[in-house]
């Protein structure tokens, strides 16, 4: 037993690599004491041993990283950039996301992707504010969009991205549709009809972002 009172972590690391390498210092613990073990109680031993000490690593590691602490790392706020609509909110990460996903209707549109790195990120130990893309359409944008241009609709669905702030605010963010499809005008099938329809995407756009951030 004294030999794994050494396994105790430090909890003022809050690193992950710190973390990483307090684990295999526990692992190396735990290796030495099943060696200790067979030269205690003689080669014999080794075959009963083999199983159990096998267990007892995993055991420790186990035990060792639950001990680890939630590594903070950090995040910028989103700032203003060329080209995309930047809307700082008053609403926290959980209340914006949820607005935004519940106002797609506002603009006609449907919730067709969610995605983010921040629980994924929980469970490596690591804490980061709230980070959500939620991709929106229609089908009738997609169908008006491939008689124009087959290859622009890679970039469907066009994207909201709520960001959690520093200070427990949140932030909405979207790339206009115009812009995000204006690389595909010029090969576009009709470009005067190209440039209406993304038009109307950036319409429908604003109209959620709007309802979102009320």
């Amino acid at each position: 037993l004294h030999t794994f009172q050494a396994c105790a972590f430090d909890h003022s690391a809050t690193s992950p690599s710190a973390a990483l390498a307090q684990a295999r210092a526990t692992a190396q613990v735990a290796r030495a004491t099943v060696r200790e073990r067979v030269l205690r109680n003689g080669a014999a031993s080794l075959s009963r041993t083999g199983n159990g000490s096998r267990a007892m690593i995993r055991h420790a590691i186990a035990l060792a990283c639950l001990a680890i602490p939630a590594a903070a790392q950090e995040v910028a706020d989103m700032a203003p950039r060329d080209g995309w609509v930047v809307m700082p909110t008053a609403k926290d990460f959980a209340t914006l996301e949820a607005d935004a996903r519940d106002a797609a209707q506002a603009g006609g549109m449907a919730v067709v992707t969610r995605a983010g790195p921040t629980e994924a990120a929980a469970g490596r130990g690591i804490e980061i504010p709230g980070n959500r893309v939620i991709g929106l359409f229609n089908n009738d944008f997609a169908v008006r969009m491939l008689r124009l241009s087959t290859p622009a609709m890679i970039e469907a669905p066009v994207r909201l991205y709520v960001t959690g702030n520093a200070d427990g605010t949140a932030t909405l963010s979207y790339v206009p549709p115009s812009e995000r499809f204006a690389p595909y005008a010029d090969g576009a099938a009709d470009p005067d009809a190209f440039a209406a329809l993304t038009a109307e995407m950036d319409a429908a756009f604003e109209a959620v972002a709007a309802a979102a951030v009320e």
